[in-house]
């Protein structure tokens, strides 16, 4: 436990660190694009990957999709993940990693240039609060659903283990997890190229303020079932 509890500014900075160099692949990912040297079938060149709105919402999403397993150590008991102070270091963590994740995609625009439409978030990301705002949001959102998921799937299976459930209903719940998380998936990511293909508006800020809000409030919910699966 006082070595757990010890290690979480050690954690935090492992998540942001992790973050960051996933920031930083994306941004490769995008000037590769743009340079015209990523294929979407490597044996046909003529088929190049198009730097356009689409590719950067696609790619903003990688850091999210990732971020629920940067808690996972495999030296670490319980599962990999810590016992103490596991909620306060997710939300800490989601909020620096989105900060983290803007400013570099705040670069984005320089090397899109001309293969986005003017007015919108993929074209105003460097300069236009609203968007660098409206941005925040979405990847905070992604963030917190995609880990409530797969956190709420791993202690809620060791929480029926717990309580003597049998493999039947860890199979149920395990596979309610994976139609969530899939599911969950294809909607942000839809999302994203929605939102970087689109000029920021009042309506796109209320309902990604309302979906962070409510991962967030996700998170809190996956650390009271970790209470409840916790076995010792």
């Amino acid at each position: 436990m006082t070595t757990d509890a010890a290690s979480w500014g050690h954690d935090l900075r492992r998540i942001l660190s992790i973050t960051a160099a996933i920031a930083l692949f994306g941004t490769i990912l995008i000037g590769l694009a743009a340079a015209g040297l990523l294929e979407e079938k490597p044996r046909y060149k003529d088929n190049p990957i198009e730097a356009d709105a689409t590719w950067a919402g696609l790619v903003a999403m990688l850091g999210c999709l990732l971020f629920p397993i940067q808690q996972f150590k495999k030296d670490r008991g319980d599962l990999g993940f810590r016992r103490e102070g596991l909620v306060p270091l997710l939300l800490v963590g989601i909020l620096g990693g989105a900060v983290i994740q803007v400013l570099f995609m705040m670069t984005w625009p320089f090397l899109l240039h001309d293969t986005v439409a003017p007015g919108t978030v993929a074209a105003e990301l460097t300069t236009d609060l609203a968007s660098i705002g409206l941005l925040f949001l979405l990847l905070v959102a992604a963030a917190s659903w995609f880990t409530a998921i797969v956190l709420g799937m791993v202690f809620g299976i060791k929480a029926v283990l717990f309580m003597g459930g049998g493999l039947k209903t860890m199979t149920v719940f395990g596979l309610l997890g994976a139609v969530l998380f899939i599911g969950a998936l294809f909607l942000f990511m839809f999302a994203s190229v929605d939102v970087f293909d689109s000029p920021p508006s009042a309506d796109r800020f209320v309902v990604w303020g309302l979906a962070a809000v409510a991962g967030l409030a996700a998170l809190v919910v996956t650390g009271l079932l970790r209470g409840l699966a916790d076995s010792e």
